[in-house]
Order: structure tokens, then C-alpha cells, then sequence
């Protein structure tokens, strides 16, 4: 394969990788300005926005349990036990907002986690996994901060506030695949 191929199939991936966020964050901007998708769709993206930040929460605890190395097999079953205990603790919130809040943060926690227990992670994954859960929480937590502020400022009132920081939200993680941001920062933060 030539060096032009495959870059343009690495372009490929990136923009493959971002279009979850970039669905999310069209969504969230029609929900705006058209109230039909807005009345239609207004739970179920805000239950996203809540359940992205339990899933940005429980990292904390699951991706230590995911990324911890057991050498002995009994400590194996006791991560895998620890693994299931935190996510029942945290399903116990999602499940708050409904059944598929419920089934939707268990997919979440599978797909993210599964690879972690049937095979050994390489330490750049490993890295790639800590380096984009840090971003992914400085963007919320910095995001959120700045829109509540313009909200303020603006006068801003629910369920548009919510539909226009979940677009911010989305599709800044859209750009950051897109421009391979992570990889960047991964870089910059292990390699320099």
C-alpha cells in the first residue's frame, strides 16, 4: 500500500472515529431550531450529557480496575468482581434516568473496558485511554464552566442551555478525533 493510501485511510478512520460525537452534536443543534426534534429528542440528549459524565466519573474507578495488571489468578477474579461491583454501583444511577440509560451505560462500560480483561492492553493504548479520559474531562468540566457563564450572561434558559452545551460538548470531541488531538497531547505529555 502506498504512503498516499495509507494516510488517506488514516483520514478515513479519523473522521469514522468522530461521527458518534459529530450525530450527537447535530442532533443537540436540532433539537434548537427545530422544535419537533427538540420536544421529541430533549430527554433522551440530556440523558446523554448525564450519563457521559457518570461514565467520565466512573473511569476514575473503573479505568483502574481495567488498567491494573493482577500477576496471581485469584487477584484476576477479584478485579473482575471489583469491576462488576462498581459498574452495579454506578448502573444503580444510570438507572435513575430509565432502562435505556440502563442498557446504554452498560454498553458503554463493555465496549470501552471488554479488551482490557480478555487480552493485555499494550502501554500506549493503556496511555491513549488515561490521556483521553483527561481530556475528555478538562473539555466537560471546562466547557461546562464557560457555557454556564455565557448561559448566564445571555439568559439562557433549559432545555436550550442543555441542547447548546451538549453540541459544544460533542462536537469539540468530534474535532478532537478528527484532528487526532489526543494523539497530540499523548505526545506532548509522554514523549517530550
Amino acid at each position: 500500500m502506498s504512503v498516499d493510501a495509507l494516510q488517506a485511510r488514516s483520514h478515513l478512520s479519523d473522521g469514522v472515529a468522530a461521527v458518534p460525537d459529530l450525530t450527537l452534536a447535530t442532533t443537540c443543534l436540532a433539537a434548537i431550531f427545530v422544535p419537533t426534534i427538540g420536544k421529541r429528542f430533549a430527554p433522551t440528549l440530556l440523558n446523554t450529557l448525564g450519563l457521559e459524565f457518570l461514565a467520565i466519573h466512573a473511569f476514575v474507578f473503573l479505568g483502574f480496575l481495567a488498567l491494573k495488571r493482577p500477576k496471581r489468578p485469584w487477584s484476576k477474579i477479584l478485579r473482575v468482581v471489583a469491576f462488576v461491583a462498581v459498574t452495579a454501583f454506578y448502573s444503580f444511577f444510570a438507572g435513575q434516568w430509565g432502562t435505556d440509560a440502563l442498557v446504554s451505560f452498560w454498553l458503554l462500560i463493555v465496549s470501552t473496558y471488554f479488551g482490557f480483561f480478555v487480552q493485555d492492553a499494550p502501554e500506549d493504548r493503556r496511555r491513549m485511554l488515561l490521556c483521553r479520559w483527561g481530556v475528555v474531562f478538562a473539555t466537560f468540566l471546562g466547557l461546562f464552566v464557560l457555557c454556564a457563564l455565557v448561559f448566564e450572561v445571555f439568559n439562557v434558559h433549559a432545555p436550550t442551555k442543555g441542547f447548546l452545551f451538549g453540541f459544544t460538548f460533542f462536537f469539540t470531541l468530534a474535532v478532537f478525533d478528527v484532528t487526532r488531538f489526543y494523539e497530540r497531547v499523548l505526545h506532548k505529555r509522554f514523549f517530550t
